[in-house]
Order: structure tokens, then C-alpha cells, then sequence
């Protein structure tokens, strides 16, 4: 996207998600696996994008199945699929701590975890991507979903 003095406002939508936990990550440094201990899920448009939002919310797949406790990692890559390595092409942008819940309940709602992102948001440039991980593997019949409110410019 060539520099000019005019403003760059987001033209589309682009809402990325990911099922995160099947497998334990417990490297806080973002190495690991795309698709498989460490999960895509969000990938910027041609020209950039900005975040708004990153939620995590537990969901099961058995009534009243309660959630094992763990920590939930973002991290921003460089790597599209394969081995990441933290520190060099994937960095960590925050964690959560994930309490154990009871998910797919008949009466309580569960309330979603947001990442705290930057005042403003996060803008990523174009071969950016956002992984999810999380510490411990999902108990039975759960899982984390990870979604990623985001625009491309």
C-alpha cells in the first residue's frame, strides 16, 4: 500500500477463529506447531489489518461438562504453517488465566474472556498472523474457541 497523507480506514470485515487446547503448548514463547499444539487463527488482509478484540469462551460438546483450568496464549507470527519459533518469527502478546467452568450449561451463561490489546487496537501488517495456545490439554468433550475480531484496510 503505497504512503500517502490521506487517512487509511479498515474496508472489510475479517473474523478469524480457531478451536484451541487438543493439544498442550506449555511454551510461553510461541514455539511450537501451527495446527497442532499451536492453532491459527486469524490472518491479515492484503494490505493489513486491524485487531479489535480477541475472545476466548469455553464450549462443550456434552451438557454440564466442566472445563480444565489453564492458561490461554496469543502470540503474532510471521509463519503461515510449520514449526514456529518464539522469539525469532512468533511472539507472545498476552496470556489468560482460564479457571475451570462448567460449559454447555442449562442455566448459567459462561462470560467470554477478552485479551487486552492496545488502546486503539492492533494493527497487524499483511503476512501477519494471530495463534492461540493453550498450557493444558481440553478435558473431555471441551474446548477453548479463540475469535478474532478484526478489518482489513
Amino acid at each position: 500500500m503505497a504512503v500517502t497523507p490521506t487517512p487509511v480506514f479498515p474496508q472489510t470485515s475479517n473474523i478469524g477463529r480457531a478451536k484451541i487446547g487438543a493439544t498442550a503448548n506449555t511454551n510461553s514463547s510461541g514455539t511450537g506447531t501451527a495446527g497442532t499444539d499451536i492453532m491459527k487463527a486469524f490472518t491479515a488482509g492484503a494490505n493489513g489489518s486491524h485487531v479489535d478484540a480477541i475472545m476466548f469462551i469455553p464450549v462443550a460438546t456434552s451438557a454440564a461438562t466442566a472445563t480444565t483450568a489453564t492458561t490461554l496464549r496469543t502470540f503474532i507470527s510471521t509463519v503461515s504453517s510449520g514449526a514456529t519459533t518464539g522469539g525469532t518469527d512468533t511472539f507472545l502478546i498476552g496470556e489468560l488465566t482460564a479457571a475451570a467452568q462448567t460449559a454447555d450449561h442449562s442455566t448459567t451463561a459462561i462470560t467470554p474472556l477478552y485479551l487486552a490489546l492496545p488502546t486503539g487496537g492492533l494493527d497487524l501488517a499483511s503476512g501477519d498472523y494471530i495463534y492461540g495456545a493453550a498450557h493444558v490439554v481440553n478435558a473431555a468433550n471441551t474446548h477453548w474457541q479463540m475469535v478474532v475480531y478484526g478489518r482489513d484496510y
